[in-house]
């Protein structure tokens, strides 16, 4: 399968992975909690990227301040090139 360009993930020294589409931050797994994601509704096509980062482990959604401590220091905005 090939991985979409819209789609990345930023690996961080605790071993949190964040899952980076179209540049936005929109689900982290952190070892020993599993996935949270943030509460806000995205496109069909990012809700299926968060499943499939995702797999079997329950996605925990969260509001704007838990998901901002939960992926820091990634930045909530969306990326600049």
């Amino acid at each position: 399968m090939v991985k979409p360009s819209n789609v990345s993930h930023i690996d961080l020294s605790d071993g949190r992975i964040v899952l980076m589409s179209y540049g936005t931050p929109v689900a982290v797994f952190v070892p020993g909690s599993g996935v949270i994601a943030h509460s806000h509704r995205y496109s069909v096509t990012t809700s299926r990227h968060v499943s499939q980062f995702a797999g079997k482990a329950t996605i925990t959604r969260v509001d704007d301040a838990a998901f901002a401590a939960a992926i820091a220091p990634v930045s909530m905005g969306r990326a600049h090139l």
